[in-house]
């Protein structure tokens, strides 16, 4: 059962029952902003991570990209000189077949 009665300013300050329940308010305020800090820093600290797992993505893509790039590069170069070896060795047979025997 709570009693209300009018009282002073003056009172408030020297009544124990007043000062703990301003303390405990105090208290619960002050344990709200903590709690709102900590989640605020969770969040951040997960978007960050977010981030950083982001921009981990992005290179790694980047460097898949370039290594896929590059290997197609050797692959068309290796082509190329397979190719040119091949039309080198058509013609040196082809003008062996047109020197004449005799000359061999």
């Amino acid at each position: 059962m709570v009693l209300v009665e009018k009282v002073s300013m003056v009172s408030l300050t020297m009544n124990p029952l007043v000062v703990e329940v301003v303390e405990r308010r105090d208290g619960v305020k002050e344990r709200l902003r903590d709690v709102q800090q900590e989640s605020l820093r969770d969040v951040q600290q997960e978007s960050l991570r977010d981030v950083r797992q982001e921009s981990l993505r992005d290179v790694q893509q980047e460097s898949l990209r370039d290594v896929q790039q590059e290997s197609l590069r050797d692959v068309q170069q290796e082509s190329l000189r397979d190719v040119q070896q091949e039309s080198l060795r058509d013609v040196q047979q082809e003008s062996l077949r047109d020197v004449p025997q005799e000359d061999l």
